[in-house]
């Protein structure tokens, strides 16, 4: 099982895919998002750029128990969000030399406002609903987390 985020340098656009290890697809190419508009360049600006590349982090993990479980997301707020991290401890992004890069990063429902403050968002209700039953079915098989992939 691997997930993959395909995001575009120039723009905070992307697509979210989710597969098994025999290449089925569980979630293919939904519309997702991260960062925000001008603030497309893979050098950090809090609160600002989209997810590092993979090849500038290394191996990014999505968790498949959300926080804020039954909270839906608002005109600012996130709802529920299901953390990514470099450092299994739900949290923290870090580069290869070990320096802090980004923190909290999850993937969530994107809220009012388009875009994300780093987090990967997922844009369509429908697509939010199919993602967190699948999150919800992994862990219930026994599944604490997935790879995932910035493309």
């Amino acid at each position: 099982m691997k997930a993959y985020f395909d995001r575009n340098k120039a723009s905070i656009n992307g697509w979210l895919t989710v597969q098994t290890g025999n290449g089925d697809k569980l979630i293919d190419r939904v519309e997702a998002r991260s960062g925000q508009a001008g603030h497309t360049n893979s050098s950090w600006t809090r609160a600002k750029s989209p997810i590092p590349f993979s090849t500038e982090v290394g191996q990014l993990y999505l968790y498949t128990r959300a926080n804020n479980q039954g909270q839906e997301a608002g005109a600012t707020g996130i709802g529920e969000a299901y953390p990514i991290d470099t450092q299994s401890d739900k949290m923290t992004i870090k580069e290869s030399g070990g320096r802090r890069i980004r923190t909290e990063i999850m993937v969530h429902q994107e809220n009012k406002r388009k875009g994300s403050a780093g987090c990967i968002v997922i844009v369509g209700d429908a697509d939010w609903e199919l993602f967190k039953k699948l999150m919800t079915q992994l862990r219930l098989n026994g599944v604490a987390k997935i790879p995932l992939e910035v493309l």
